[in-house]
């Protein structure tokens, strides 16, 4: 990790090489009177904060770049810095009808391979953000009415529900059109729902994976406008332009409107693991 915390501005005063979160910059030589920063590595990340414990305001930075003074570029005063990424957990349901499984999915480990087949893709798009899924329980149930989520939508039983962690329900069908994936509050709760065939086919654990990172965005408050209109990036309405992570952006504000809704989030019960 290339970062260097300045006590003073104009990257004067003692300074701290940043190698590990701290959640209180006290114990550091900079304590709370940081006020200039460098990072001299186009590949490094970092998330600044303006209270302890990665709370308050927040601010994403990447590559090479030197701040002179953080009060000016950021806010004042820095409180903790995040090096590493957040861990999101997910609780997965698989939704059979009379022990059939979605899609072509012959039983729970095809399911499973499949499902993580689709997280490991969301991780390459929200890893540059600093996020990482997890699936830490997962859960078959055999629900007909809920096999094909139609409208009038069924509400998602509270006992597939894990406090801490986020709903995720993969299911065959979702909706009359070609829709793979949609977030449902109120209807659902905060559950997203993913689905495994629509009218042209099976869906491809590629496009799992793009649909649930892309309602992971919206889980975590960022709506299509955040993507300008730009068909590359993942908040864009429509269908991906391309099923390559390389080729689906992220902006900068819209991973700190991921992180802002974290830190305001009434305990952060669903990253605080790490």
């Amino acid at each position: 990790m290339s970062l260097i915390l300045f006590k003073k501005k104009n990257f004067g005063g003692e300074s701290h090489h940043v190698t590990k979160s701290h959640g209180n910059l006290r114990v550091t030589p900079v304590g709370y009177r940081t006020r200039s920063l460098m990072m001299s590595s186009g590949d490094d990340r970092a998330l600044v904060f303006s209270k302890k414990m990665y709370r308050g305001k927040v601010a994403f930075i990447r590559g090479i770049q030197d701040v002179p003074d953080s009060a000016d570029t950021f806010f004042k005063p820095l409180r903790a810095v995040r090096v590493d990424s957040f861990r999101l957990y997910l609780n997965v349901t698989v939704v059979c009808s009379d022990g059939d499984f979605p899609g072509s999915w012959t039983g729970r480990q095809d399911a499973i391979a499949s499902i993580d087949a689709a997280i490991d893709w969301a991780n390459r798009i929200w890893g540059r953000g600093m996020l990482w899924l997890e699936r830490r329980k997962t859960e078959v149930h055999d629900a007909p009415r809920t096999f094909e989520l139609k409208w009038p939508f069924p509400k998602i039983p509270p006992q597939w529900k894990q406090p801490g962690m986020i709903d995720v329900v993969f299911v065959n069908r979702i909706g009359r059109r070609n829709t793979v994936a949609r977030r449902y509050p109120p209807l659902i709760g905060t559950t997203i729902c993913v689905g495994r065939v629509v009218k042209r086919g099976e869906v491809k654990d590629e496009l799992m994976g793009y649909s649930l990172a892309h309602e992971l965005g919206h889980y975590l408050g960022i709506e299509h406008p955040s993507s300008r209109d730009d068909p590359r990036n993942l908040m864009c309405r429509g269908n991906p332009v391309s099923l390559d992570p390389e080729n689906i952006q992220l902006l900068q504000g819209q991973i700190e409107r991921v992180h802002q809704v974290l830190a305001a989030h009434a305990g952060r019960k669903v990253e605080r693991h790490n």
